[in-house]
């Protein structure tokens, strides 16, 4: 099971840390153990919706320059991440 569906809902500072039974063994890593990409997430202190789009619109970069996707504008890629224009970028 990946990280991500183990912990939705715990809190963010929790997501970022291994846990451990009551006998000090570790039951689930936490995001600052798991893949490059949550190693990345891990090192923010709050995860908000600014970082998820500024994060998101860099994946899909990596995705045009690597693969050689093609897209339209920042609408377009935006709309790929399910960011539309009239979503207000704030905490959350």
């Amino acid at each position: 099971m990946s990280i991500n569906s183990s912990l939705q809902n715990d809190d963010f500072d929790d997501k970022k840390k291994p846990k451990f039974n009551d006998a000090g063994e570790k039951i689930r890593n936490g995001y600052s153990d798991g893949s490059h990409s949550e190693i990345e997430v891990a090192q923010h202190d709050k995860w908000t919706l600014a970082h998820i789009e500024q994060r998101g619109l860099r994946l899909v970069d990596f995705m045009q320059n690597r693969w050689g996707i093609k897209f339209k504008n920042e609408e377009a890629k935006k709309a790929l991440l399910f960011l539309r224009q009239e979503d207000e970028v704030s905490e959350i």
